[in-house]
């Protein structure tokens, strides 16, 4: 009995050892084709206090983030990507373009949200167009 015992033991320690934990990687993706340098400002809408996390994108350019999730934790989303380790939790965005216009965004689950949280696939890529530098909202300089 005593060996029946030291020997499950084993078992389940080699088959139950964090080599075991099935992790999932993400890779999340904003481009800049939107002609306009962009400014993009995440917060948290309760938190004023806090300051914003600012992201920079030049024309042309990219921003990939790699997050490796291994369970207890959770998903990821566009709301871990514009946070960081001092914000955490976004729930909002500004995004301005070359400080003449801005559009703020919501996290909610609407095709052209750069802050979707709906999405959970492994790869995803957002890209900022042409076409919503022209549907915001004019800010004269004083987008800030």
């Amino acid at each position: 009995m005593k060996k029946a015992i030291v020997a499950l033991t084993a078992i389940l320690m080699f088959n139950c050892g964090p080599d075991q934990i099935e992790c999932t990687l993400y890779t999340y993706t904003i481009r800049n084709e939107s002609g306009k340098n962009i400014t993009i400002k995440a917060y948290r809408i309760n938190r004023p206090d806090i300051a914003p996390v600012i992201t920079n994108l030049a024309i042309g350019e990219k921003l990939t983030k790699n997050y490796r999730s291994c369970p207890p934790s959770g998903n990821y989303n566009f709301t871990d990507f514009y946070a960081d380790r001092n914000t955490r939790i976004i729930d909002s965005i500004t995004v301005i373009y070359e400080n003449s216009k801005f559009r703020g965004f919501r996290e909610d689950c609407s095709d052209r949200n750069p802050l979707s949280f709906c999405d959970y696939s492994t790869e995803v890529t957002f890209t900022f167009t042409a076409q919503d530098y022209e549907n915001a909202q004019d800010c004269n300089g004083k987008c800030n």
